[in-house]
């Protein structure tokens, strides 16, 4: 980022955009008090009403600080065109046009579909280190595998939107319920894509899919000592207390919003570590499938919840007395999601993910009464309006030409135990100053 021309009009040189990040825990909120004024360029809030009014109010009407004025900027990054090229400028060789009937007859699965890859190069670099947390999703049942008991669960069921049924490199999909939105329709639209991406790559699975907010499988209802092992539920995020297996979020396709207030973890955190901002982050209950690869003061400032207002004032501060570290936080946060986070990427984790559950299912998939054939032209070739224009947007128009990057290895037991701690100290450590720079200013 070039220093002056990214502040807009009338900003002079070592100023700071800033980016708010803010989960806020149900039941939780801010209390504390704040004075002074912390323009932003993307807010997002997860926090009742009230907060969103009075952090509005403290925004619009309050005085100060104004180094650090941004503009709002709601554009989609350039992380999620859908064109999926790892090196070369070249289309794919080969190309799949969306297969549509006229109309008089029903819709079909066309036929052709290929069944295997021949990529141009045979090797591939590693995937990004975030990777690595697949095999700790799975970790619960290293041992015992999966039956068919434990994905069945009533628990399960409880929760499930959909089973995904992948059987030849055929997807077949049986629906139990809504999903909120079109959550269920864009999530299993992204699993299209990724077969027509590494075609005859997904092995045979089954697997139930949670389309919901919050984490439903609590780590607390299946203690080790207990022979019931947890069911492997499918879903957008989780959390250190769940079991909950963590998988890309429907918004990578289709339905493109910006969150300002939400229940658990959000979709929009992408969007906004992707606008080459500072971006102050309120320490989430939550994670999805990459955050957990991002670390305090490297990719992102950590806030606390219960002290939001104070530490967003002394955050802003900071930014303005140390431009240049802010600005690399910044830069650093975006390289992060356009370099590690993009679609070609999210595929291959997608990959990887399902591979690597397949091998451990202990039973032979099968497609149940009430499940049907799907494909890319069952969903785009009926879909209307906006749902329609998202997928002929996002539709991977032909297989990679390139093999999927190389899974890392797992973690070893004190790596996980390190990671957590790294993080924890670097964000005790921004509230030591924190702290520090409200004792002096009280005085």
């Amino acid at each position: 980022m070039e220093e002056g021309k990214s502040q807009g009009q009338g900003q002079g040189q070592g100023q700071v955009q800033v980016h708010v990040h803010v989960q806020v825990p149900e039941g939780k909120e801010s209390t504390q008090p704040s004075s002074g004024t912390f323009p932003l360029v993307t807010l997002k809030l997860w926090a009742i009403p009230g907060m969103v009014f009075a952090l509005f109010f403290l925004l619009v009407f309050s005085s100060g600080l104004v180094s650090m004025l941004g503009v709002f900027n709601f554009s989609v990054p350039s992380f999620f065109s859908t064109t999926i090229l790892r090196s070369s400028d070249k289309p794919p060789k080969i190309l799949w046009p969306l297969n549509c009937t006229n109309g008089t007859v029903p819709q079909t699965c066309p036929a052709n579909y290929p069944t295997g890859l021949n990529p141009n190069l045979s090797i591939s670099g590693s995937c990004p280190e975030y990777f690595r947390w697949i095999h700790e999703d799975l970790r619960p049942w290293k041992d015992t595998g999966i039956t068919r008991e434990m994905l069945e669960q009533p628990k399960a069921r409880e929760f499930t939107h959909f089973r995904l049924i992948i059987l030849n490199g055929k997807p077949y999909l049986e629906t139990f319920k809504k999903a909120y939105e079109t959550r269920d329709v864009f999530t299993v639209w992204g699993i299209l894509q990724l077969l027509r991406f590494y075609p005859g790559k997904v092995p045979n699975l089954e697997l139930m899919f949670c389309c919901n907010d919050r984490t439903v499988i609590p780590k607390k209802d299946y203690p080790e000592n207990k022979t019931v092992a947890p069911p492997p539920l499918f879903h957008y995020c989780g959390n250190t207390a769940s079991f909950d297996v963590t998988f890309p979020d429907w918004s990578f396709w289709g339905w493109y919003k910006v969150y300002v207030e939400g229940n658990a973890w959000s979709v929009s955190e992408k969007y906004i570590m992707a606008c080459n901002s500072t971006t102050l982050m309120v320490k989430p209950d939550f994670y999805d499938f990459f955050t957990r690869g991002m670390y305090p003061l490297v990719h992102y400032w950590p806030i606390r919840p219960p002290n939001i207002c104070k530490d967003i004032k002394f955050a802003v501060d900071w930014g303005n007395d140390h431009s240049s570290e802010a600005r690399e936080m910044g830069e650093k946060g975006t390289r992060f999601i356009e370099e590690s986070v993009k679609l070609e990427y999210v595929y291959d984790y997608m990959l990887h993910m399902l591979t690597e559950y397949a091998k451990l299912l202990r039973f032979n998939p099968e497609v149940p009464a009430g499940a049907r054939e799907i494909c890319s032209e069952m969903m785009a070739c009926t879909a209307q309006g906006l749902a329609k224009e998202y997928m002929l947007q996002s539709m991977v128009s032909g297989p990679s030409e390139y093999p999927s990057c190389k899974l890392p290895p797992p973690f070893e037991p004190d790596e996980v135990a390190g990671i957590w701690e790294r993080k924890e100290n670097a964000t005790r450590l921004v509230e030591t100053w924190g702290d520090e720079y409200w004792e002096k200013h009280s005085k």
